[in-house]
């Protein structure tokens, strides 16, 4: 196979080094004569490699781990220069898998339990919230969306995933006046615990999270 051009060797070194770690902390290797194009290694964590090669002599392939959702992801049928293009993503699912401390189940679950013992803990759980009730949640979800906002100034989260919570805290708002205390628990509060689970990964950005939740049932 051709070696790469110079000219194609600098677009990856230039690709890693905008990146949040930079290409000293990477290894990289441009074999000759292979099916492999680039092979790009995390030094912190040897297991994380970005590697673009041929199949079949002419198709460009990208292995990456960690992937999108898995551990490794594969892809195909795309050009050199969108295989480069896609070397930032790959750090920022590196940067994600470093921050994560793996109790994300552990402790969303726990403010699931806190959830459902608080419904219990209630004495008429199929009524409507008072309106006195409604202005207080209102001001705890207010207050929560803010906090996410300030996630989002601290680089925690993105804006893409500010907007899903925003979302999901502004429905939960409109639900108050339209749900039960006991299904507004179950299903808005719910919904903001799941997707506090999925995006926010720092211990910071959970911490801020189960605090605020819980605050929104009373504990």
């Amino acid at each position: 196979m051709t070696d790469l051009r110079k000219s194609a060797i600098d677009s990856v070194y230039n690709a890693i080094n905008s990146t949040y770690f930079g290409v000293d902390n990477f290894e990289f290797q441009f074999p000759h004569e292979t099916d492999i194009l680039v092979e790009i290694v995390f030094l912190a964590v040897p297991t994380y490699i970005y590697a673009i090669h041929y199949s079949n002599g002419k198709e460009v392939v990208v292995v990456e781990s960690p992937g999108v959702y898995q551990i490794s992801d594969e892809s195909g049928e795309i050009t050199f220069q969108s295989a480069v293009n896609g070397i930032e993503n790959w750090t920022e699912h590196i940067r994600k898998e470093l921050s994560s401390i793996g109790v994300r189940e552990k402790q969303t679950d726990d403010v699931i339990d806190e959830i459902n013992i608080y419904i219990d803990s209630l004495d008429n759980p199929a009524e409507a919230f008072t309106d006195n009730e409604v202005e207080t949640l209102t001001k705890q979800l207010s207050e929560l969306k803010k906090k996410f906002e300030e996630l989002l100034e601290k680089n925690t989260i993105t804006e893409n995933e500010l907007k899903r919570l925003k979302s999901h805290i502004e429905n939960a708002e409109t639900d108050l006046k339209v749900f039960s205390k006991e299904i507004w628990y179950k299903i808005s509060m719910r919904k903001i615990v799941g997707t506090t689970k999925s995006i926010l990964t720092s211990k910071e950005g959970k911490d801020i999270a189960v605090k605020l939740v819980k605050k929104l049932i009373g504990l």
